[in-house]
C-alpha cells in the first residue's frame, strides 16, 4: 500500500515538473505563424481597407441613379417705406417660401461607371489574395530557415561531443604516457573552436527567432522569458516539372495577369466615359417646387398655402472637342492611349512572368543535383572521417589530418542542409509564382 501510495506521488510530482516547464516554453507550428501574420501584417491591413473601400462602392451602385436634391427655405419679411402715420406696420408682408429642387443629368455614362466600379472592387481583391500569399510564402520560408538553422545547432553540438570524447582520450593517454602533450593541446584547441561555433550558432538562432515571431506578429510579453519551440520537419520531394506546360495551366490564372486584363478593360471603360463626357449629348431633366409655408399681411388673416411647379429639359452638345487641340480633344486621345500602354503593359507583364516561371523550374532541377552531389559528398566524408578515427587510434594518422577529415565530415552534413533549404525555397517562390496552393 505504501509503495502504491509513494508511486502516486511521484506521478504527480512529476505531471507538475512537467507543466510548470511547459508553461515556460511557447511551441508553434508553422501554420500557427502563418495564421498569426495574417492578422497582423500591416501591408496585408492595408490591402483589406482598400478592397473594403472597394467593396462599398461596388455593393452601392444604385448610387449612380440617384438624382440631384435640394430643399432650401427662409423667411422674408416686407414694408412699405415710408412708413405711414400708423404706430404699427399693419400693411407689411411677411412669407416663408420653399423651393425642392429635382435634378436629373445624363444617365448614358451611369453603366460605364457601374462596371467600372465593380473592376476597381476586382482589382483590390487581387491585390489582397496576392499579399496573402505573399505573406504566407514569407513567413514559411522564415519558419524553414529556422528548422534547418535548429539542425544545424544540433550538428555542431554533435561535433562539439566528438572533440570532447577525443580530449578525453588525449588526456587519459597522456596520462598513461602514451601520448605527447601537443596532441591534447590540439584537441583542447578542436573543443574550443567547436564550442565557440555552437555557441554562435545558439546565439545567431535565437536572434533569428525573436526577429521572425516578430515580424509574425508576436508581442514582447508573449516571447519574454518563453522557450521557444519550433515544431516540422523540411521534408523535400523531388519534382519532375515542364515549364511550359506550367506557363500555359497556371498563367492566365496569376493574379497579376487577371489585374492586367482587368485594367485593360477599365481603361477601355474609361475611355469610353471620357468619349460621351467631352462629345456626348449632354440631358439634363430638373424640376422645382415653390410655394410658401405661411404669409399674409401683418394684422390680417394668414393668406392659405400656395406654390407653383416648374420643369426644365435640356440638352446641350459640345464642340470644342471635336477640333484638335484643345482639352476636349486631348482629354479623348489620352485616354486611348493610356488603353495601348494597358495592352503593352500585359505582354510585359506575361512576359516576365514566364522568365520568372522558367527560371525557378532551371533553378530547382539545378539544386536537386546539387542536392544529390552534397548527399554523395556527405557519405564519403563520413566514412571518410570513420576510417580517419580508425586509423588514429592505431596511431597511424596524424592529428592535423584526423581533425581535417572530421571538419570535412561536419562541413559535407552543413552543405547539405543549406541545398535542402535552398530546393524548399524554391518550391515555395514556384507556388507563389503560379498562384497555386502546392505542387505535389
Amino acid at each position: 500500500m505504501a509503495g502504491r501510495f509513494f508511486a502516486v506521488g511521484l506521478f504527480f510530482v512529476v505531471a507538475a515538473l512537467w507543466a510548470q516547464t511547459d508553461a515556460g516554453a511557447l511551441t508553434l507550428t508553422r501554420e500557427e505563424c502563418v495564421e498569426r501574420a495574417l492578422r497582423t501584417d500591416i501591408a496585408l491591413q492595408r490591402k483589406a481597407v482598400d478592397k473594403e473601400t472597394a467593396r462599398v462602392s461596388a455593393a452601392n451602385l444604385w448610387s449612380e441613379f440617384f438624382p440631384a436634391v435640394s430643399v432650401g427655405a427662409s423667411l422674408a419679411y416686407e414694408d412699405a417705406v415710408p412708413k405711414s402715420r400708423k404706430t404699427f406696420p399693419d400693411d407689411a408682408t411677411y412669407g416663408v417660401p420653399l423651393d425642392v429642387t429635382l435634378t436629373l443629368s445624363s444617365v448614358l455614362p451611369v453603366p460605364l461607371n457601374m462596371r467600372i466600379a465593380k473592376l476597381a472592387y476586382e482589382t483590390r481583391l487581387l491585390d489582397w489574395q496576392t499579399e496573402q500569399r505573399a505573406v504566407r510564402v514569407r513567413v514559411s520560408q522564415g519558419f524553414f530557415k529556422l528548422l534547418v538553422e535548429e539542425e544545424s545547432v544540433a550538428l555542431l553540438e554533435e561535433t562539439l561531443a566528438i572533440a570532447e570524447r577525443q580530449l578525453a582520450k588525449d588526456e587519459t593517454q597522456f596520462r598513461s604516457g602514451l601520448a605527447n602533450e601537443l596532441s591534447v593541446l590540439r584537441s583542447r584547441l578542436s573543443v574550443e573552436n567547436a564550442r565557440y561555433a555552437v555557441d554562435k550558432a545558439r546565439r545567431d538562432r535565437r536572434q533569428n527567432i525573436g526577429t521572425f515571431l516578430s515580424a509574425a506578429g508576436f508581442t514582447d510579453e508573449e516571447m519574454s522569458g518563453k522557450e521557444i519551440r519550433l515544431t516540422g520537419t523540411v521534408e523535400i520531394e523531388p519534382l519532375t516539372l515542364d515549364a511550359d506546360r506550367l506557363i500555359e495551366e497556371f498563367l492566365p490564372k496569376r493574379p497579376d495577369m487577371v489585374s492586367a486584363v482587368a485594367e485593360i478593360e477599365r481603361l477601355e471603360l474609361t475611355a469610353s466615359r471620357t468619349f460621351l463626357s467631352q462629345r456626348g449629348p449632354e440631358v439634363s431633366l430638373s424640376g422645382t417646387y415653390r410655394g410658401n409655408l405661411a404669409g399674409g399681411t401683418l394684422g390680417t388673416e394668414n393668406q392659405p398655402f400656395a406654390g407653383n411647379l416648374s420643369a426644365r429639359l435640356s440638352v446641350s452638345v459640345p464642340l470644342d472637342s471635336w477640333i484638335p487641340g484643345t482639352k476636349g480633344a486631348q482629354a479623348v486621345s489620352s485616354a486611348q492611349a493610356e488603353v495601348e500602354k494597358a495592352r503593352l503593359n500585359l505582354q510585359s507583364v506575361r512576359q516576365s512572368a514566364a522568365n520568372s516561371i522558367r527560371s525557378i523550374v532551371e533553378n530547382m532541377q539545378s539544386t536537386l543535383s546539387s542536392i544529390e552531389i552534397a548527399r554523395l559528398r556527405a557519405e564519403i566524408a563520413e566514412r571518410t572521417y570513420r576510417m580517419s578515427e580508425a586509423a588514429f587510434e592505431r596511431g597511424a594518422m596524424e592529428m592535423l589530418d584526423y581533425e581535417n577529415a572530421r571538419a570535412s565530415w561536419a562541413q559535407s552534413r552543413q552543405d547539405l542542409l543549406k541545398e535542402r533549404l535552398a530546393y524548399k525555397n524554391l518550391t515555395l517562390d514556384l507556388e507563389r509564382e503560379l498562384n497555386a496552393d502546392s505542387l505535389q
